[in-house]
């Protein structure tokens, strides 16, 4: 078409920030499909053979949405070997594609942390006395919970595409570890705080 430069940016394609979110629900997306084929994996080895089948097939099911997730969201991946660093707006446009990336995932925790908030204040109705110590863990618990099944989920399958020994174990224990790595300095940043409050 006259007049138009076809090197130009297509306008209607989608903004970073919108990109990186459409990538980090993707993402997500594939992690707990990751997380249910290995919690799959755990009940096909310890179940007998007729649930042991089932839960075989759905390992398999959720490994595949796990396959088509991950092309959805490499098609919306930017790397950081696309930033122009001599570009001030190349470089924001890069950080607003690594906020909406992340989004997701913290969304998803912020959600189980209020879920398990709630739980835990029902929970501190039936303990007289223990009611703000039971929110507390619970808001916590909540939040760790999502957590743990993005990172797990995420190991799992490709602990299976390199042969490991072990990958639902390996997975499992990965996703705890990593689990902690985000939430342990957290939990001692607060209990500075709160010290630091009392001083």
């Amino acid at each position: 078409v006259a007049g138009l430069d076809p090197l130009s940016p297509d306008p209607k394609a989608p903004g970073p920030f919108k990109r990186g979110f459409g990538a980090g629900v993707a993402g997500v997306k594939a992690s707990l499909a990751g997380a249910g084929a290995l919690a799959a994996h755990g009940v096909a080895a310890a179940a007998p053979a007729p649930i042991a089948a089932p839960a075989a097939e759905v390992e398999q099911a959720a490994l595949a949405q796990v396959e088509h997730q991950n092309q959805i969201a490499a098609a919306q991946s930017q790397g950081i070997e696309q930033v122009d660093w001599t570009s001030p707006s190349s470089i924001a446009d890069h950080f607003k594609y690594l906020l909406g990336n992340a989004a997701p995932s913290l969304l998803t925790m912020a959600a189980g942390g209020v879920a398990g908030r709630g739980l835990g204040a029902l929970a501190g109705r039936a303990v007289p006395g223990s009611a703000a110590a039971l929110t507390r863990a619970g808001t916590y618990a909540g939040a760790i919970t999502p957590d743990v099944a993005l990172e797990a989920g995420g190991i799992y399958p490709e602990a299976l595409k390199t042969g490991v020994e072990n990958p639902g174990a390996r997975a499992a224990a990965g996703g705890a570890a990593a689990a902690a790595l985000d939430f342990v300095p957290l939990l001692a940043a607060e209990r500075y705080l709160k010290a630091a409050g009392k001083g």
